[in-house]
């Protein structure tokens, strides 16, 4: 499964998954623009390494960053991953939805449905 495939199946799970309350928002950081673009996107703080995708619930903030079988996370995205932990953020890389599910389990969100057998 592509990673842009992963992603399209990840957020309808959460949007059927998660818990009341739990909002998930996608930071879009990558992609192809022109140089303006990319400097006005740096400019207004998007940050180079920043996790697929947020989630807010009970004041607290998990971010998941999503990768396609065999790819690994770059050091750009390591270095993020591990600044958000030290802020005492929640960060797991996943690369199937079941992988996500066993994530937020692990975080302790109970969730009100699921894909693992």
């Amino acid at each position: 499964m592509r990673e842009a495939e992963l992603h399209g199946a990840v957020v309808a799970f959460l949007r059927y998954a998660l818990p009341r309350g739990a909002m998930v928002h996608h930071s879009p950081n990558e992609g192809k623009r022109g140089v303006q673009a990319q400097r006005d996107l740096k400019r207004h703080g998007v940050r180079t390494g920043w996790p697929d995708l947020e989630i807010i619930h009970q004041g607290r903030a998990y971010f998941i960053e999503l990768k396609a079988p065999q790819r690994d996370t770059t050091p750009e995205q390591k270095e993020v991953h591990r600044q958000l932990r030290a802020a005492g953020c929640h960060v797991g890389v996943c690369r199937s939805v079941i992988d996500v599910e066993l994530t937020l389990q692990g975080w302790g969100f109970v969730l009100s449905g699921g894909v693992a057998a």
